[in-house]
């Protein structure tokens, strides 16, 4: 019970501050739109290291994050398609020039890229914040 007491405050604390830097997401007129994406971020994030233990696969280290990140983005976007309550946008950088000596051409990313994005953001912060809250019991 501790555990998922702790997964879903600090869930709850990094999609906060995720949706600070980079939110990429049209929400539906409805008030529990972002309640949904949450719950998707929560619940994958309460199961992901578990899954990955059971088949194998990394459950640390930069592995671990690269298939976390990857299993997170694929659970944004089913749920976009089969919930319809939220909505991802592509990320525009407009053109930028520094004074005629830094030049930068219009970027356009599309909406996958956004998610992975957002992705990653949001499991850099959970990573960080499961981190700094792990302690090793001494025997």
């Amino acid at each position: 019970m501790k555990k998922i007491l702790r997964y879903l405050f600090f869930s709850l604390i990094s999609f906060y501050f995720t949706q600070l830097i980079y939110f990429p997401f049209l929400l539906n007129r409805e008030a529990l739109a972002v309640f949904y994406l949450l719950a998707i971020c929560a619940v994958v994030t309460l199961f992901s290291r578990t899954f990955f233990k059971v088949i194998r696969f990394p459950s640390t280290g930069f592995g671990f994050l690269v298939l976390n990140i990857l299993v997170h983005s694929v659970a944004i976007y089913v749920g976009e398609m089969f919930l319809l309550k939220y909505r991802v946008f592509s990320l525009n950088f407009p053109k930028f020039d520094l004074f005629g000596i830094i030049q930068t051409p219009v970027v356009y990313l599309n909406q996958y890229t956004s998610i992975i994005l957002f992705s990653a953001i949001y499991c850099l912060l959970f990573g960080f914040l499961y981190f700094i809250s792990w302690n090793k019991e001494i025997k």
